[in-house]
């Protein structure tokens, strides 16, 4: 009889190896990420910082950072020169700067929300809708106080994105959303040339106001119109500034971001809001500078190489600092004693890109069929 042996205890199976941990390397991302914003920042922030001495000191005879940090100080004295720097100069490359950084803060904020790579304020009507109260104000000779025009650009602004929103129900849709802005804008310009044929006949000089301003133009600001964009867009800009989790969260898509806790009707509405504050001051003083966001938020995507909107964001609003300033002075300077408005300058580098977008964004399109 053979005895039953007890069996040999089974080998112990190789644990299976865990998958590689990810999570030392979202750190080494983030450090990445911020050191790559932060170089970008300070590229940026330079060149607007030498382009702005540059506006200010060229063409007068004593020139040098000295003396544009004494200009800015009022300490320069009251000769010829010291005038035209502290009042024509010095608050016209503000002003440039403040318009441009709101500008580049809108792109991104209308971009994202809309998650339409074209959205701009110029390419949308809203722009249009905004400068047409101005135009009639000039024309009719509608006297209103200095923060009261402003408002009235809200307004105005506000009335063409609710007619954009209320046929657009597919927001998302860049064709149709560029489609229904161009029809607006058209249908606000020939208000325009309406009201520059029936305004009662007040000498050449107001239309080529009108004309010159409609071109988004710099020219002639004074620190009135300085304090202006200082109180709206520094109440404006730094909200904006603390959206980009939001905004990252709407790139998701609506049902996602919904899932996430986002009550995406009303978020897209108080983004769409908040874009008009930042854009009628610049509206009310400069004109309808378009496609200034649509550059500074593509610049700044490009530069990073990120869609990350916390770090978009402050990237885009110093480049669209960048580019008013450069098309103010490029304007300034290229036809002296001829000047053109910075807006024109604008259009002729941002119409072609707006066309290589969308004609991208129309190839990704059929690819995702």
């Amino acid at each position: 009889m053979t005895s039953l042996s007890p069996a040999p205890p089974a080998r112990p199976s190789a644990a299976p190896e865990a998958p590689p941990s990810i999570a030392p390397e979202l750190p080494r991302q983030r450090r990445a990420g911020g050191r790559r914003l932060a170089g970008v920042c300070v590229v940026l922030a330079g060149a607007v910082l030498l382009l702005g001495v540059g506006a200010i000191t060229q063409g007068v005879p004593d020139v040098g950072v000295r003396f544009a940090l004494d200009a800015a100080a009022g300490t320069v004295g009251d000769d010829v020169t010291g005038y035209l720097v502290r009042h024509n100069r010095l608050p016209r490359v503000v002003a440039a700067l403040l318009c441009g950084a709101a500008l580049g803060g809108i792109g991104v904020l209308l971009q994202d929300s809309l998650r339409n790579p074209i959205a701009e304020p110029g390419l949308l009507g809203v722009a249009h809708g905004a400068s047409l109260v101005v135009t009639l104000q000039v024309l009719f000779g509608v006297s209103l106080p200095g923060m009261a025009r402003p408002t009235a650009c809200l307004l105005g602004g506000l009335a063409a994105g609710a007619l954009l929103l209320a046929v657009n129900r597919r927001i998302t849709d860049p064709v149709r959303l560029v489609l229904t802005g161009f029809a607006l804008a058209t249908l606000f310009s020939a208000v325009i040339s309406a009201a520059l044929v029936l305004a009662p006949s007040t000498g050449g000089q107001t239309q080529a106001t009108v004309n010159r301003y409609l071109s988004g133009s710099l020219s002639g600001l004074t620190w009135p119109e300085v304090r202006i964009l200082l109180l709206w867009v520094g109440a404006g800009l730094p909200v904006a500034l603390l959206l980009g989790r939001v905004l990252n969260l709407l790139q998701l898509g609506d049902d996602t971001a919904a899932g996430l806790g986002v009550h995406v009707g009303r978020t897209r509405l108080g983004l769409l809001v908040l874009a008009m504050v930042l854009l009628a001051p610049v509206v009310a003083v400069a004109g309808p500078l378009s496609f200034v966001g649509l550059l500074a938020a593509h610049l700044a995507r490009g530069l990073l190489g990120s869609s990350d909107s916390r770090q978009v964001l402050p990237v885009a609003v110093l480049a669209g600092a960048l580019v008013t300033l450069a098309a103010d002075q490029l304007g300034r300077l290229a036809f002296e004693p001829l000047e053109i408005p910075a807006g024109i300058w604008t259009v002729l580098v941002g119409g072609p890109l707006a066309i290589v977008v969308a004609t991208r964004a129309a190839a990704r399109r059929r690819a995702a069929r």
